[in-house]
């Protein structure tokens, strides 16, 4: 996919959230979550170990593991088309449930389930929501009769924003297919939204840009992923292969209090459906040390 003729604007990190922290021109602001506690290999039986690792190990698209056999017989749900976990790392599996019955012959049924959290090099995030139903084997393997994997989303994605100059991306060449490839070029030509002085001297240059915001959490492909602005802006989305990338232009001075600007991103799980939509990130255009000042008048 390609974007067309476009301007631009500007470049900073924003988090997940409402009102919370400044730095810089930047407001960046978060929203504490309840712990999660990660369910480590001691916490878990072997047969519940290697039952867990054969899903995801086709889930990434792998071989299967030795003593851990998918019952040919029964069609099993874990494998997305065209997505793989293969270059994510697991980072925490949460066991919602899990039941063991011993059979008449000795051997256990045993049901399973839970999420799997994932991240790669590039900060990306994704959570599975699975349930596998296994019997335990001879010689410690396990038959897995069914097992069910799905995207889970998450309630406050992660958002990142970046500013480039119009002039350092050609926008009708760039590609909206690769997430790690557009990530790249723009964190590589962003434009460091860092002023700290009230300096005219020391504001960016007004000119064109462009405004990427990445966002950094897996989320439905039904999810409503939205950029507002005022003054209002037009804003181009992509959806590559569940995280949302979005791109608007814009013509400004960057950190100049004369540039008024200020947009929020919005994020609705499942609008057709009603979820509610929340705000998970807010930028305006302006300078710390002048909101300090006013602050202490």
């Amino acid at each position: 996919m390609k974007i067309r003729a476009l301007y631009t604007l500007l470049a900073l990190v924003l988090v997940v959230g409402l009102a919370g922290c400044k730095a810089g021109s930047m407001t960046q602001s978060t929203v504490e979550l309840p712990p999660v506690k990660s369910i480590q290999e001691s916490d878990l039986s072997d047969d519940q170990l290697l039952a867990l690792a054969a899903v995801v190990n086709r889930m990434r698209g792998r071989p299967n593991l030795e003593n851990a056999v998918f019952d040919p017989d029964q069609d099993m749900m874990i494998s997305e088309s065209g997505f793989s976990y293969d270059n994510m790392e697991l980072t925490n599996t949460i066991l919602l449930g899990a039941e063991s019955v011993k059979l008449a012959d000795g051997k256990f049924s045993s049901v399973l389930e839970g999420l799997f959290l994932f991240r790669d090099d590039l900060g990306r995030r994704a959570g599975a929501r699975f349930a596998v139903k296994y019997y335990t084997l001879p010689a410690k393997g396990v038959l897995i009769s069914d097992a069910r994997v799905s995207p889970e989303g998450i309630a406050y994605p992660k958002v990142e924003v970046y500013t480039v100059l119009q002039s350092a991306i050609d926008i009708t060449t760039v590609k909206f297919d690769n997430y790690e490839t557009l990530y790249r070029t723009v964190v590589e030509k962003s434009f460091p939204m860092t002023f700290t002085s009230a300096d005219e001297r020391q504001y960016g240059d007004k000119g064109k840009y462009l405004v990427f915001v990445f966002c950094k959490d897996r989320v439905s492909p039904m999810a409503d992923f939205k950029i507002e602005g005022t003054p209002k802006i037009k804003s181009l989305y992509a959806n590559i292969n569940g995280w949302p990338v979005g791109v608007f232009g814009a013509k400004f001075k960057p950190g100049s209090p004369m540039s008024k600007f200020k947009f929020t991103v919005t994020y609705n799980p499942a609008p057709d459906s009603g979820g509610s939509t929340v705000v998970v990130g807010r930028f305006e255009n302006k300078l710390y040390q002048q909101e300090e000042k006013t602050a202490s008048n």
